[in-house]
C-alpha cells in the first residue's frame, strides 16, 4: 500500500542531529568511509567487507521509544546479482555498534542481539529491493525480525529518500518505513509495523552496515551505493527544517 505516512506531519524547527557533510563523531570500520561528504556503503561480491559500518552514537537516553523521524539519501548506484546468495546494506537505528555480516549459513548475525528499526537495501538472485527490518533482541536479520518488501524492482538504480518514523498512530505506537524518487519526500511509498512482539526499545546508534547470506563460500552477488544527509528528530513526528 503506497500513501502519506502522517497527513498532519509539518517541518519542525529544529533537529535533533544532522550529519553535514563531515561525520564528525561517526565510527567507520571494514572499508566504509566518508568520500566527497557521503557514506561509501557497498558490499563486494566476495565477502571481503563483510561488517563494515559507519555508526554514530546519539546516547542512550536520547532517543524516544514513543516518536521520532529520521531521514536520509541513498544513492544506489551497481548492482551485481548472482544465485541466491544476498549482498545486503542496512541503514537505520540499532542499540549497539557491532556490525553483522559473515560468510556462514545465517549470514548477518548480531553480537550482542540488538534491537533495530532498519531499511535494508538487497540484491540477489533475481531480486533487488528494499526491506524493512523491526527487531527486539534480534540475533539475525533472518530469525528474530519481522521484516516486509518496500520495493521489490528490477532497475532498482537511483536516488532515494529514505524514511522511518516512530508515531502515535491513533493509539497504535507504529514503526513507519518510506521511501520516495522524490527530493521533497513526497509520494513516499510507506510500511507500517504495528506488531508489539518486534517492537524494540533502547535504540542509540545511527549505522550503515554490510553483511552477505553465506552460499557454498562464493558471494555473487554485490551493491555499490552511498548514503549521505542524516536528520533524526527526537520525541516528534516532525521532520526537521
Amino acid at each position: 500500500m503506497s500513501y502519506l505516512v502522517n497527513p498532519y506531519m509539518v517541518l519542525g524547527s529544529a533537529c535533533t542531529y544532522q550529519s553535514g557533510t563531515s561525520y564528525t563523531g561517526w565510527t567507520f570500520t571494514g572499508d566504509y568511509a566518508i568520500s566527497s561528504g557521503t557514506i561509501q556503503a557497498n558490499i563486494d561480491t566476495g565477502y571481503s567487507n563483510n561488517g563494515s559500518s559507519a555508526y554514530y552514537d546519539i546516547g542512550t537516553a536520547n532517543i524516544s521509544e514513543t516518536a521520532w523521524i529520521m531521514r536520509w539519501i541513498w544513492e544506489l548506484e551497481t548492482i551485481t546479482q548472482s544465485g541466491g546468495s544476498p549482498a545486503v546494506v542496512g541503514v537505520g537505528l540499532y542499540s549497539d555498534y557491532p556490525s553483522a555480516g559473515d560468510d556462514s549459513s545465517l549470514g548477518g548475525d548480531w553480537d550482542p542481539t540488538q534491537q533495530l528499526a532498519v531499511i535494508f537495501a538487497s540484491a540477489e538472485g533475481g531480486q533487488r529491493y528494499f526491506q524493512t527490518c523491526t527487531g527486539n533482541d534480534s540475533t539475525n536479520f533472518y530469525g528474530t525480525t519481522t521484516r516486509s518488501n518496500l520495493v521489490q524492482d528490477q532497475s532498482f538504480t537511483d536516488t532515494y529518500y529514505m524514511q522511518i518514523q516512530r508515531w502515535d498512530n491513533s493509539g497504535t505506537d507504529t514503526l513507519s518505513y518510506s521511501y520516495t524518487d522524490q527530493s521533497d519526500w513526497s509520494s513516499l511509498t510507506t510500511c507500517n509495523i504495528t506488531d508489539t512482539d518486534y517492537m524494540p526499545d533502547s535504540l542509540r546508534y545511527l549505522k550503515a552496515e554490510a553483511w552477505q547470506y553465506g552460499n557454498g563460500g562464493l558471494g555473487g552477488s554485490g551493491l555499490t551505493s552511498k548514503i549521505s544527509d542524516f536528520k533524526f528528530n527526537n520525541d516528534t513526528s516532525e521532520p526537521c527544517e
